[in-house]
């Protein structure tokens, strides 16, 4: 058997809410927005990985990698981890 982990971030600075128009033009706005994984590309990677191998059992967790504490966003991670054969 083997197994194999993912790590998929799906919330950080970028998901909150800004009520600046202009936070959306700046870098670090654009940065954080392209570290976000959507569920259809979680999808189409996990579906891509489990193809042609059998599969014994998927498990997810939830991680607040990142903690901040006056009202902005947290970086939170999706582990998925898959055991497995060929």
């Amino acid at each position: 058997m083997k197994v194999k982990t993912f790590e998929f971030t799906v919330c950080n600075g970028a998901t909150y809410p800004h009520n600046m128009i202009k936070a959306v033009e700046e870098e670090w706005y654009q940065r954080l927005k392209g570290e976000l994984i959507t569920p259809e590309m979680i999808d189409a990677e996990l579906n891509s990985f489990t193809r042609n191998i059998k599969v014994h059992s998927v498990s997810v967790s939830t991680v607040d990698v990142k903690y901040h504490n006056n009202g902005g966003s947290n970086t939170i991670k999706l582990y998925y981890t898959i055991t497995y054969s060929n």
